[in-house]
């Protein structure tokens, strides 16, 4: 099932494919600026899809700077 969330939701994928591809935390801001080719993509979309991820344990989200979301990869034991 967790595995599967990452093989078939499009904007899950291209996140956490994101997130490993920068190999550091990223803001809400830059993850937003990188989804710009999802055109009419909304906000709540975007947060609904890093909810899911870091429900399955793939991400881990903290705020940081300027009440800006920070997200990352989750550290596998």
């Amino acid at each position: 099932m967790v595995q599967r969330l990452i093989q078939t939701e499009k904007l899950e994928r291209f996140i956490y494919e994101y997130l490993l591809e920068k190999g550091s935390a990223v803001t809400l801001s830059e993850l937003k600026e990188a989804l710009k080719r999802f055109s009419g993509i909304s906000d709540q979309k975007i947060r609904h899809a890093i909810m899911k991820l870091e429900m399955y344990g793939f991400v881990v989200t903290y705020e940081r700077k300027e009440n800006d979301l920070t997200i990352t990869i989750k550290e596998r034991p």
